[in-house]
């Protein structure tokens, strides 16, 4: 199993090819499941200066789900690896402190595996991306 990779370069935040091979080098192992793509719209992974954007998957294998970009750390790369791969449990673990993501990995493992999606996991869900919002909004008016 591999998983391809599309490094998109822009004007405004430049190439994060150094900052992905750092990345990648320091654990070993990785590099021999990342390969490189040529393009984004078949890639497993995009990353840009924005961070890691998981790819829409179109072979069944995982529902087309969007999550929010990951940061281009080496938490935020074996997390989206992970996520890639279906391992949810594994990606949930290396998302600690970042609740907001962690939910929608709980949720998208509910659709993944047929399983019920309440009230209660959408409100969970609700709640995290409001409180990520006012403290955007916090940290906004005190700057």
């Amino acid at each position: 199993m591999s998983l391809s990779v599309h490094l998109r370069t822009d004007l405004q935040t430049g190439s994060p090819q150094a900052d992905f091979e750092r990345l990648v080098a320091a654990r070993a192992g990785l590099a021999d499941l990342l390969t490189r793509a040529d393009d984004a719209a078949t890639a497993d992974l995009v990353i840009d200066g924005a961070g890691i954007a998981l790819g829409l998957p179109w072979n069944d294998e995982r529902p087309p789900y969007r999550f929010p970009a990951l940061p281009l750390t080496e938490v935020g790369l074996l997390a989206a690896c992970n996520l890639a791969l279906g391992d949810y449990e594994t990606a949930h673990q290396h998302l600690a402190g970042q609740p907001d993501v962690q939910a929608e990995v709980v949720l998208a493992h509910h659709i993944t595996h047929g399983l019920p999606v309440d009230d209660d996991l959408l409100a969970s869900l609700r709640v995290v991306k409001e409180e990520a919002a006012e403290r955007g909004r916090q940290a906004h008016n005190r700057a």
